[in-house]
């Protein structure tokens, strides 16, 4: 619907967040289809780039890198997974400042210790 109402090639928030949707991803990995999360992550990463910057720092792309983890983890792609964290850690202190108390830096920091105890 997003790409009927902003045309089909734009990139636009609305799109990028449809393709991120964390219920999306999920129900493809549930339904064994691996590389069509991570095909959906990615689409969704690389237009948040283009709307935002290539070398920006925004919630939108931290979040979208911590969900593309989230998928390589599924996937068994551990390396990927605790690269994409640590991007996205990065990126969240960066926005929010290294002593932030936000939800989603704990979130990432469990994950890291998740793939930690997976290696």
């Amino acid at each position: 619907m997003y790409r009927s109402i902003h045309d089909e090639d734009a990139d636009h928030p609305n799109i990028a967040a449809s393709l991120l949707m964390h219920e999306l991803s999920k129900t493809l990995v549930d339904k064994g289809d691996f590389d069509g999360a991570e095909t959906q992550n990615r689409a969704s990463l690389s237009m948040l780039r283009r709307i935002y910057g290539e070398d920006a720092d925004h919630p939108n792309i931290a979040m979208s890198l911590h969900q593309l983890g989230w998928v390589l983890q599924r996937k068994g792609d551990l390396y990927g997974a605790e690269s994409l964290y640590r991007s996205s850690l990065s990126m969240k202190r960066r926005i929010l400042g290294e002593d932030a108390d936000h939800g989603s830096i704990p979130a990432s920091l469990r994950q890291l210790g998740i793939i930690r105890q997976m290696k």
